[in-house]
């Protein structure tokens, strides 16, 4: 095999962006990859490729020719260009991007057909502190372009933003607008209508539901029982003696004389003094209280002498009188 490696090192291959000022990942995703220098034995040449470690991918693959610049940028960071890029790799420690950086540049000095990188250490510091400088300036010039991207992105935002507000103030504007003119015309149309009637329209007759038919008459009640005949007239009683002469009346402001007992006497003494105690006073007497049998007796002697007044014939009438006069019950009190 005509070509052989001579160093290996873990770096992430970048490539810069011209046109966006910005370093980017070389090929379709960021990693680490093997970056080995090969050294062709039978021609003199040199070339850089690099694969990915985790799908061997190739991510670089540049020749070194005479003239090319390699610069030292930071301990880790090494970059050159070619006709077509501008590479960079950024090693996974320092010892080997040393490592890698020194092969690089005794092959460059090869093919300049000068001295060893070793020998002529000025010249190649010299060209480093050039590249370094060129290097910062790159980065300079893609840092305020990046600044100046970041301004123009928050201005365009800001105006976007100054924009949806207008938008939306303008849609509330012509809501509010449209809300205003349609209330407007509702109320025209409200005092153009006719006035409606003031009394609401009958409610539907709702049919009543069917006479239910009449109770059949309730049975008349059975005639009362007839009265029970009245009973018949008691006997007239005796007659009484003829009273007395009415005993002298007591002194002033002594007890009333005492009351003579039975009989008609009773009664008739009863009234004497009752007559005697009105005369008395000047006030009329209370009524004794007499019985009901001795009541209907008096009655049957004021009747009695009447009959004696007016001849025979009022005897027959006394008794169908006293048939028909109805004898009252215990407890009931006849007034004279």
């Amino acid at each position: 095999m005509s070509e052989v490696s001579i160093v290996n090192a873990r770096a992430n291959v970048m490539v810069y962006d011209e046109q966006q000022k910005k370093w980017l990942p070389s090929g379709n995703s960021q990693g680490m990859a093997k970056v080995q220098v090969y050294h062709h034995t039978v021609n003199s040449t040199y070339r850089v490729v690099g694969r990915k470690i985790n799908d061997h991918a190739v991510v670089i693959n540049c020749a070194l020719q005479k003239g090319l610049r390699y610069h030292v940028a930071t301990e880790r960071f090494h970059q050159w260009r070619d006709q077509r890029q501008v590479y960079g790799l950024n090693f996974a420690s320092s010892a080997e991007a040393e490592e890698f950086g020194n092969i690089v540049r005794d092959c460059l000095a090869k093919l300049a057909g000068g001295a060893s990188p070793v020998d002529n250490g000025a010249a190649v510091r010299a060209r480093e502190e050039e590249d370094r400088q060129k290097a910062e300036e790159e980065q300079k010039a893609a840092a305020e372009e990046e600044r100046k991207r970041a301004e123009e992105e928050q201005q365009r935002l800001a105006e976007e933003e100054r924009r949806r507000e207008e938008e939306e103030r303008k849609r509330k504007e012509e809501e509010a607008r449209v809300a205003a003119e349609r209330a407007q015309e509702e109320e025209r149309q409200r005092q153009m209508a006719p006035p409606l009637p003031s009394t609401a329209p009958p409610a539907p007759r709702i049919p009543q539901a069917p006479t239910p038919p009449p109770a059949p008459p309730a049975p008349k009640a059975p005639p009362a029982p007839p009265a029970p005949p009245a009973p018949p007239a008691p006997k007239a009683p005796p007659a009484p003696p003829a009273p007395g002469a009415p005993p002298a009346p007591p002194a002033p402001g002594g007890p009333p004389p005492p009351k003579p007992a039975g009989g008609a006497g009773d009664l008739a003494a009863q009234l004497a003094g009752a007559t005697l105690k009105r005369s008395q006073t000047g006030k009329p007497a209370p009524k004794p209280a007499i019985s009901l049998q001795d009541e209907m007796r008096m009655k049957l002697e004021r009747r009695k002498a009447k009959m004696d007044e007016g001849g025979g014939s009022g005897g027959n009438s006394v008794i169908s009188t006293a048939a028909s006069t109805p004898t009252p019950s215990v407890g009931q009190q006849v007034l004279l």
